[in-house]
């Protein structure tokens, strides 16, 4: 279950530094 969380923070994270 962490690990899923981890995985969704990181895509969001790389989804907000979208230009």
């Amino acid at each position: 279950m962490r690990k899923m969380l981890a995985a969704v923070s990181r895509v969001l994270s790389g989804a907000s530094q979208k230009p």
